[in-house]
């Protein structure tokens, strides 16, 4: 029972010593380490620094760095050298990656609008578009048709959160018929 709780706790004291050393080798004396304050809408911007399996080292600001706490955050990778977007939702930390920040604007903006930021999401409207047409031609009513409808796009806000967008396959149809009149 001990080993279960105790194992743990020294696996996230190690980690932490690991952002202090990071800490150390980045920044400069007047710098600021501190926790990242995880209430509810707070989003931090900047360079990571380090990542461990429990902590972030972000630097937020000339002297300032966060301490992020990894059990806080969706389970997304973040690389040292790059920079990253971490947000505090509903007391759960969550990283903002560009397909949670995709399917936010599918879920929220008219299709002009999330089109012209994230142009990959025009196989998520072709599907929608395509299920709609399907739902008219099988006689749903309106009602019948908004539920439907309201159903795929959770559906698929969900799968572009996972990474999984549909890729549009554009064809077009050509009337095949040959005019014979104008053959000798």
């Amino acid at each position: 029972m001990q080993a279960r709780l105790v194992e743990p706790y020294l696996e996230r004291v190690d980690s932490r010593g690991q952002i202090a050393e990071a800490f150390a080798r980045s920044a400069s004396k007047q710098a600021v380490l501190q926790d990242a304050d995880a209430r509810n809408g707070r989003t931090y911007s900047g360079p990571i620094l380090a990542v461990t399996k429990h902590h972030v080292l972000q630097k937020t600001g000339d002297a300032l760095y966060e301490i992020h706490d990894r059990s806080l955050a969706a389970a997304n990778d973040l690389e040292p050298g790059k920079d990253g977007t971490i947000a505090y939702a509903f007391h759960k930390g969550k990283i903002v990656t560009p397909d949670i920040k995709a399917a936010i604007s599918f879920a929220r903006d008219p299709p002009e609008v999330a089109l012209g930021t994230h142009p990959q999401l025009a196989g998520a409207y072709a599907a929608i578009a395509a299920i709609e047409h399907q739902a008219k031609a099988d006689g749903l009513t309106p009602q019948q048709r908004a539920v439907v409808l309201a159903a795929a796009t959770r559906h698929i806000v969900k799968a572009i959160e996972r990474g999984e967008i549909a890729e549009t396959n554009v064809t077009t149809e050509v009337d095949a018929t040959r005019d014979t009149s104008l053959d000798r």
